[in-house]
């Protein structure tokens, strides 16, 4: 294990006569998810905060006053109209009410009728004005090409289905014109409204008259019916016995040809699953072929359906057929209808044949797939074939069934070889079926339209528009304000842009932070303390608290340079005005309250500024630098003990030449050998190269930032810069203004 050397004072330590070079660090890759965050757009601000009030309110005025005289204030009127929720019918009196998505759907469908080309062509030719003058001769409206659009753009409809008042409303800069249209589109929506129920009420007289017809015709035939088949019939009880035993035999005889016709298909399937069994007894499992649906013609026959529609038809052909034989009756006018009878059932029996084989179809398809097993989508023929058999053995014991029961209906198989009834008396029946079934629709659509009739009308004008006689200066107040507040936004927004292209740094969370450590934070003062003693008074408690948190950076300092044996400390800033000069004097006066001998170097040959502060003309570096003096004549001591001060003397262009020259590194050299450390405080990087050329000669370096003022690029610069040159960085201190001492 590496063991830290012990502490010693510098005296003792062999002097160390250049910057011993450290390892490069590797650059940390930049943090994850780092974008424009909230605190950025308040630190920008902040920082902004007169500039941001004062482009602010100007470009918010500017804004604003665009925005009013954009925006001038208009008359607006609206029309009511009064929509019932639910509608107005006697039957739907007891009604809670339609829902509100049916309502609201109702509502919608009226405001596009509103708008429609039909209500906006009658609304401009109605009249408007005292003289007769239509609302398309309005001054507003001459001229135009297409009127209507102009309408259908500018009347605005505002409604909602939690309300039963719907708004048809305009907006303009003439209050007699707007009001006579809005007034003109909404007569003419209600006698659209009107017009409707007209055409209602013809359509329920034409429903009543037709159904009168149908019910004269009705109560003709029953009485020809009754006069011609009941008269000498059998008993009403014989009847109804021998009209249910008829119905159970049709049944059964069509259940016979249905199940005889399911043995067939069965058996038909059993022996294909046979031959399968055989042919892949020796053979791989082959996939599911397709499926072929075999033909339906017999089980299509056999529905239930088509089968009582069959009867009818053969009733209707043999009725026909027998009066065709009879010459007296041949060209009569009911054969002529029977004959059209006969035409439309059977179109009636070709379309419920499609329908029954689609339904069969897709039956029997869905059945084949359920045959389908788990073995890579084919069906196991074994089990097939023993469902086959099972099923097979069923059908036969239902026609055995079913076949004694025939037997007790022997005697209305005889009957129906001898005749039946006569088929006229079928046909009649027939035709008294499809009377009560018309009748009966035309009784509940008179019914429906005469109930709708009786309704109030579920639409009604509420009130007409009135001329309005203010203008409405809530939406230019409205556009001013947003206009006012866009200036604010865009004025922040480009301040907020500005800096974060250019982040500033706002505290200790900096990401440059993560790279170079933060000796400590420090704020702002300018203690220079040229008074003998060099201590803060007692009442001036920001000079105490300056002091700790030098301290505390000095401490950190002497630590490292001490382990590392470095003697000469340079003091860079990325900018100007950033604390670097108020941070080297302070940090060599602290070198010196900690005993050790230490000389301050004002290496500002750009700006120099010690020499103001120490009120001294003094020969300094420069006068060094040009070998017009040496050590002893440029520097003296302060009032702070152990700490001696060289200012920058008269600087000129060849002495900032020599900073990258012999002679300031032979001037260094000698320093160290008087002098435990020597602190240098330079121009910043970006006013001159001069840091860079000192960077070289020194032992190491500290770089001074400060919140609101250091840009981050500009300090990540600087630090690679130093890094470049083998500059080993101690840290940097941070100038924080913010800083309180419950924060050091």
């Amino acid at each position: 294990m590496a063991t830290v050397p012990a502490l010693s004072h510098p005296h003792d330590e062999p002097r160390n006569h250049g910057p011993q070079l450290l390892a490069l660090p590797k650059r940390p890759a930049d943090p994850e998810g780092e974008s424009f965050a909230a605190g950025d757009v308040l630190n920008a601000l902040r920082y902004h905060l007169v500039l941001f009030l004062f482009l602010g309110t100007l470009v918010a005025v500017a804004a604003g006053a665009a925005a009013w005289n954009l925006f001038p204030p208009k008359y607006t009127t609206f029309a009511l109209l009064r929509v019932y929720s639910n509608e107005q019918a006697v039957a739907d009196r007891a009604r809670d009410g339609a829902s509100r998505t049916e309502f609201g759907t109702y509502l919608s469908t009226q405001a596009a009728v509103i708008k429609s080309h039909l209500v906006l062509n009658r609304a401009l030719g109605r009249p408007v004005g005292p003289g007769g003058q239509t609302l398309a001769q309005l001054p507003m409206l001459q001229g135009l090409d297409d009127p209507i659009t102009f309408l259908e753009e500018k009347i605005v409809i505002e409604y909602s289905d939690r309300s039963e008042i719907m708004k048809v409303g305009m907006i303009g800069d003439d209050p007699n014109q707007i009001s006579a249209a809005v007034n003109a589109v909404a007569q003419a929506f209600i006698k659209e409204v009107e017009t409707y129920k007209q055409q209602n009420q013809r359509r329920y007289d034409k429903l009543l008259a037709a159904k009168i017809e149908q019910e004269k015709a009705l109560e003709e035939l029953q009485k020809t019916y009754e006069a011609t088949y009941r008269k000498s019939g059998p008993n009403e009880v014989t009847a109804k016995t021998r009209q249910a035993r008829m119905a159970k035999y049709i049944q059964l005889v069509q259940d016979e040809g249905r199940v005889q016709n399911e043995l067939r298909w069965t058996r038909e399937q059993l022996a294909r699953a046979q031959a399968t069994v055989e042919r892949e007894k020796n053979q791989p499992a082959a996939a599911a072929p397709e499926i072929v649906v075999p033909e339906l013609g017999a089980a299509i026959e056999a529905d239930p359906a088509v089968a009582k529609k069959a009867a009818d038809i053969s009733r209707i052909e043999n009725y026909v057929t027998y009066y065709d034989r009879t010459a007296a009756v041949k060209n009569s006018a009911h054969i002529t209808e029977y004959r059209d009878l006969l035409k439309r059932e059977m179109s009636a029996l070709e379309e419920l044949k499609k329908q029954t084989r689609l339904r069969l179809t897709q039956a029997y398809v869905q059945q084949q797939k359920q045959l389908v097993q788990k073995a890579g989508g084919t069906a196991d023929p074994v089990i097939e074939q023993l469902r086959l058999q099972t099923l097979l053995d069923r059908h036969d014991f239902d026609l055995k069934n079913i076949r004694e029961e025939l037997v007790k209906y022997a005697d209305l198989q005889q009957e129906e070889a001898a005749g039946g009834p006569p088929p006229e008396q079928t046909l009649m029946e027939i035709r008294l079926r499809g009377l009560r079934e018309r009748v009966a629709e035309l009784a509940s659509k008179t019914d429906n339209a005469r109930t709708e009739l009786a309704a109030d009308d579920r639409v009604k004008l509420y009130e007409e528009a009135h001329v309005p006689q203010h203008k409405e200066i809530k939406k230019q107040l409205a556009f001013t304000g947003a206009g006012g507040l866009a200036g604010f936004f865009l004025v922040g927004a480009l301040l907020t842009v500005g800096e974060v292209r250019k982040k500033r740094m706002y505290g200790a969370n900096d990401r440059l932070f993560g790279r170079v450590p933060l000796l400590g934070r420090i704020p702002e003062h300018g203690f220079i303390a040229p008074a003998a003693g060099a201590e803060p008074a007692a009442d001036d408690p920001a000079g105490l608290v300056f002091r700790e948190s030098i301290d505390r950076v000095k401490t950190l300092a002497i630590r490292q340079m001490t382990l590392r044996k470095q003697h000469t400390l340079l003091v860079v800033s990325p900018s100007v005005d950033e604390g670097k000069s108020i941070l080297a004097w302070n940090l060599a006066a602290g070198f010196a309250r900690t005993d050790y001998k230490v000389l301050f170097i004002d290496a500002n040959l750009v700006r120099p500024t010690i020499h103001k502060h120490l009120n001294t003309d003094q020969a300094g570096l420069s006068e060094i630098l040009r070998g017009e003096a040496n050590l002893s004549d440029a520097t003296f001591s302060t009032a702070v003990p152990n700490l001696d001060c060289m200012t920058a003397g008269r600087p000129d262009p060849e002495a900032r030449r020599c900073l990258d020259k012999p002679a300031f590194s032979r001037l260094l050299d000698r320093a160290r050998a008087q002098y435990d450390f020597v602190v240098i405080d330079t121009c910043a990087l970006s006013e001159a190269v001069d840091p860079l050329c000192l960077a070289q000669r020194v032992d190491a370096a500290i770089v001074s930032v400060r919140t609101f003022k250091t840009r981050s690029p500009a300090a990540e610069q600087a630090w690679e810069r130093l890094q470049l040159l083998g500059t080993p960085v101690l840290g940097a201190v941070l100038t924080d203004p913010t800083l309180n001492a419950g924060e050091l």
